[in-house]
């Protein structure tokens, strides 16, 4: 894997996002110096750190890596499975993981992937609470059709 391509393609998605590298780094649950390194090119990361990473930009691990070859299958089953990266995200906010856990609310809700993906993207507060989740769900769902 080209490090210094990997790096300017999640520099560019990260901008393309209005995210600056604390905010990506505070999401996905590293130190702001290792998002800082890698956009440089100089730091290898894990393929769960970078599946994280794309996770939160809304990009594939393919797009950010450019290779077919970069995780095994069973890492793109969860990139299209946000609700079970957030779960596996023991830094993402309280609020969204409570949601997350609640399967009698998501089957009345049917949260799709896409939403879950929206919902961790968008930079709240950590003390948003899971009913302020479902208030932003409702307010997407106004905004974005799925």
């Amino acid at each position: 894997m080209d490090t210094k391509l990997v790096g300017q393609r999640v520099k560019r998605a990260r901008e393309a996002k209005g995210l600056t590298q604390y905010q990506l780094a505070e999401r996905v649950g590293v130190g702001q110096s290792v998002i800082s390194r890698l956009e440089r090119g100089e730091k290898n990361v894990m393929v769960e750190t970078l599946r994280d990473i794309a996770i939160v930009l809304g990009r594939s691990l393919d797009e950010l890596t450019a290779s077919g070859i970069a995780a095994p299958a069973s890492e793109y089953a969860v990139v299209a499975d946000p609700r079970a990266a957030i779960l596996s995200n023991y830094e993402a906010p309280p609020g969204l993981r409570d949601l997350a856990m609640d399967n009698a609310l998501i089957e009345a809700l049917q949260i799709a992937p896409e939403e879950w993906a929206r919902l961790a993207a968008v930079p709240l507060p950590r003390d948003v609470s899971k009913q302020g989740y479902m208030q932003l769900l409702v307010t997407l769902r106004a905004i974005v059709s799925v």
